[in-house]
């Protein structure tokens, strides 16, 4: 388990490690989830969502890469 602080940041390679976030009361916090992919990795052909540029038009919808990869989200509060 990762305990954050206020103003706290995390960096981890998402595909190789499960991960999750417990429920949280509404106003209690603010999140950004920054996504990276490897140049000559095997999500390569992911770099910004498969679309020419960002701030283009998204190109398929949430969550469809990890089906693509063949990854299964794993499930909140089991290890």
């Amino acid at each position: 388990a990762v305990v954050m602080r206020p103003g706290a940041a995390v960096a981890y390679r998402g595909c190789e490690l499960s991960h999750w976030r417990e429920p949280a009361p509404p106003g209690s916090y603010r999140q950004v989830f920054l996504h990276y992919v490897e140049e000559g990795g095997p999500y390569a052909g992911l770099r910004n969502d498969g679309r020419e540029a960002l701030g283009t038009a998204s190109v398929r919808g949430p969550a469809d890469h990890d089906e693509q990869a063949g990854h299964t989200p794993p499930t909140p509060g089991v290890a």
